[in-house]
């Protein structure tokens, strides 16, 4: 199962109120993002907007990776991956993905938190350019600049992933608190 709904306020296990999480969780046997169903994109609000979003990665196995996607025929992710060295932040683009394009990771760094933010700023001209936060309040940028293309049948979109590569019974998650659209 891609996404577990979960109630909107409630109480949680220790009785406090609260909002639950989106919870997205890995499902395996992919090659690109492009052939992955489970995706939770949406359209592009606007010509020029940021994106973002904060989020807790509870792993399992190395090589689960969750994180904050702009797709279209070709697309960038931000993502973070577990690896047997820790949490790894990465910018990787795949061009030409909708017809077996290969995915080419630009930066990648090490980070000491779970809990993430993740942004994206898009540009009148689909420029778009991608940021982390371990802190809440400092942005690091990452990668390369990125233009997004249009999808198949509309406009580019942008969205959430929760994947590994390697089939498990057993699955990491990631849980998104919220995700946020600024001019």
């Amino acid at each position: 199962m891609a996404c577990e709904p979960a109630p909107v306020v409630g109480l949680s296990q220790f009785g406090e109120r609260r909002v639950a999480p989106l919870r997205h969780a890995t499902p395996d046997n992919y090659t690109s993002y492009w052939d992955v169903p489970h995706l939770l994109l949406q359209k592009f609000p606007a010509p020029a907007f940021t994106a973002t979003t904060k989020f807790t990665f509870t792993p399992l196995k190395d090589g689960e990776t969750a994180g904050l996607l702009v797709m279209g025929r070709d697309y960038a992710r931000l993502s973070v991956t577990k690896t047997s060295d820790g949490l790894q932040v990465a910018q990787a683009i795949a061009r030409g993905a909708d017809v077996c394009g290969v995915e080419d990771v630009f930066d990648s760094r090490a980070v000491d938190s779970s809990t993430l933010l993740f942004r994206v700023r898009v540009e009148a001209d689909a420029a778009t350019h991608f940021s982390y936060s371990v802190d809440g309040a400092t942005f690091t940028p990452i990668g390369e600049p990125f233009v997004a293309r249009q999808g198949g049948w509309i406009g580019a979109k942008l969205g959430l992933f929760c994947s590994r590569l390697t089939p498990n019974n057993d699955t990491g998650f990631a849980d998104f608190d919220w995700f946020r659209f600024t001019p």
